[in-house]
């Protein structure tokens, strides 16, 4: 599916117009706020300056970054830099949190993690180990 740059809407946090909602440099929410909202489907867009690391506890999720769909079950991470194109389509049992960095702290993430923080500026999706600590609801919540 080829995704045209410029039809591409970019939003500060998806589907709103209004500039960043917090004075923090990071926003967090489960998964299921946000694309709840929107019938659990996040078209294609775009970030000028956020990036974005999503958390996906269990559930499935099918992934569009750059024009490229992969369908996805957790446990994984997935990030999303910022201008790249990306969407999800996610199951109705989804379970994670998704943070966005606001581009000044990306950054100095980025830099002080050196050859680690290579991770934050590239759009990819990582699959991770099945921890039962985690199976549940997290001891920590961003709400």
């Amino acid at each position: 599916m080829e995704t045209r740059q410029t039809a591409v809407p970019v939003f500060k946090l998806y589907g709103e117009t209004r500039h960043w909602p917090t004075p923090d440099l990071l926003h967090c929410e489960s998964i299921a706020d946000r694309s709840r909202l929107h019938d659990w489907h996040i078209r294609p867009h775009r970030h000028a300056d956020l990036l974005h690391l999503l958390h996906i506890r269990d559930g499935e999720v099918t992934l569009h970054l750059e024009g490229t769909d992969r369908h996805l079950k957790g446990p994984l991470l997935i990030a999303v830099p910022a201008m790249t194109i990306h969407g999800f389509h996610f199951s109705k049992d989804i379970g994670g949190h998704i943070i966005t960095l606001a581009q000044p702290l990306a950054g100095y993430l980025s830099d002080q993690l050196e050859q680690l923080g290579e991770v934050l500026g590239r759009a990819a999706h990582y699959p991770l180990p099945i921890s039962r600590r985690l199976k549940q609801s997290p001891p920590w919540s961003c709400r």
